[in-house]
Formats: C-alpha cells, structure tokens, sequence
C-alpha cells in the first residue's frame, strides 16, 4: 500500500489550526496588538494553500521500479527503471524530486556507495546497479522525496507493497583461451552426456512420451509391445564443468548470445 508521510515546519503544524483561529478572533479587535491577528491570518492562508499542494500531490503523484534482469555475475552491471506517475504536476508547480535507493551489501550502485540519492529530472530515470559479491542481492528501500515551495515541508511517498527488484550473483565467469579450456586436469574426464541422464545409470523404463529417439529402450519395448523409454537415474553427488567453445565455424554467431548460454 503507498503511503505518504509529511514533515512539516514547527509553526506549520496541523494540532495549531484552533489556536491560530482562535488567537486571531481574539486580538482582531484589541489596540496595539491587533497585527497579531493578521499575522494569524496570513499562517492560516499558508496552512490552506500546503494542505491542498499536498492533497493534489498525494493523489496524482507515485512511482514504480522495476528491473531489466534476473541473474548477474559479479561486476556485471545492470539498470533499474524508476518510473513516476504524475510528473507533469511536479513540474507545473515546479518543486525538487529525489529518490533515495538502498540495497544490501551484494550490490552498488554508481558511485560505488550501497545508497543512491538524487534528483529526478524526467519522468523515466535509469539507476545503475553493480554486483559485487555472491548471493541473492536486492534493493530493500525506495523512497520519493518531493520538497514543497517556501519551506512549506516534504513528503516522502513509499510503497510497501510494491516489489523491489532482486537479483541471484553468481561467480565471475573466466573467459579463458581455446587452448587451455582443452586442457583437462588430472583426474578429470570429458562427459559428452547429460549428467542428469546417465546411460550407465538406467533405473528402468516406462511408457515413452515424446522423449528424444535417442532415450527409447527397444529392449523393453520388444517385450511389452510398444515404445518404451529409459528412465536415469538422477546423480547429483558429482561435479561437472561446462565449457563453451566458441572457436567453431557458428562461434562468431554464439558471441553474441554469450550471456545467455
């Protein structure tokens, strides 16, 4: 839910309203010290103008941020997209707007710092986010801060409800030479296959459902008398390392899905 909270100057309060009324009323008619009621007056005037810059504010201006994208790997950089709603008011009553963005200590922002703090200058502002350490990132805290004119006060607009933009930081990837990726370590060895589908590792068989061809048990299926396919049993206790060789003839067309891959 958006909320909107206001902070306003000590004279500017809204619990002095009866008391600016009722000391005008008073001293109106009183020698010598009858400015005092147009002095009243004129704060009363400047409570009724605040109170209704500030409902026409609440009421039309809000804002969202989104993200572009999901995963990162360290020192990858990203943007979020700070959207406002409303901001044609902001600019006919020509008051400051500023954003401040805070995330957790997996990301920065561009100056480095784990806090943004600026001025919205259009209605679509781009946040530069960098990642910088493992693990789930996120931005925790999004405020919009609008400054009334002649120090009349500030609102400060939050959404509680709203969903921050998160992301999953995952080791830098090393893009390394053709020939040493060829290179395999002592003790390692080159799996062509799935390592979830094992062909060394068949559980057993079951009634084939738009499998690969290559997953058909004929064994099985010449006994039962139609298609069968293999069922693998899953490993997850080995560690497998996936390398992307890019030399090949559809190497120049792959570089630019690398991300991707």
């Amino acid at each position: 839910m958006r909320q909107v909270e206001i902070s306003s100057p000590s004279i500017l309060q809204d619990q002095l309203w009866p008391a600016y009324v009722s000391l005008g009323l008073l001293t109106m008619w009183m020698p010598y010290v009858w400015p005092i009621a147009y002095v009243c007056g004129a704060l009363l005037i400047v409570m009724i103008i605040r109170k209704r810059i500030i409902r026409v504010l609440s009421n039309e201006v809000s804002f969202s941020i989104r993200q572009k994208e999901d995963l990162l790997f360290i020192d990858d950089e990203t943007s979020c997209i700070v959207r406002i709603d409303g901001y044609e008011r902001i600019i006919a009553l020509g008051v400051p707007l500023l954003i401040r963005i805070e995330g957790n200590e997996r990301m920065v922002f561009e100056d480095g710092s784990q806090a943004y703090d600026t001025r919205i200058e259009q209605d679509i502002h781009h946040v530069s986010v960098s990642a910088v350490k493992r693990g789930p990132a996120s931005i925790h805290t999004c405020v919009m801060r609008v400054t009334l004119p002649f120090y009349l006060g500030t609102l400060f607009f939050t959404d509680e409800e709203m969903d921050m933009p998160s992301w999953i930081v995952l080791p830098t990837i090393t893009k390394s030479p053709i020939t040493e990726s060829r290179m395999i370590r002592m003790g390692d060895r080159i799996v062509k296959h799935s390592p979830l589908n094992d062909p060394l590792m068949i559980q057993s068989a079951k009634r084939y459902e738009k499998e690969p061809a290559k997953q058909i048990d004929w064994v099985a299926t010449s006994k039962v008398g139609h298609v069968q396919a293999k069922v693998f049993e899953r490993q997850n206790l080995d560690t497998f390392t996936i390398s992307l060789d890019l030399s090949g003839p559809l190497g120049n067309g792959l570089h630019a899905q690398y991300d991707e891959l």
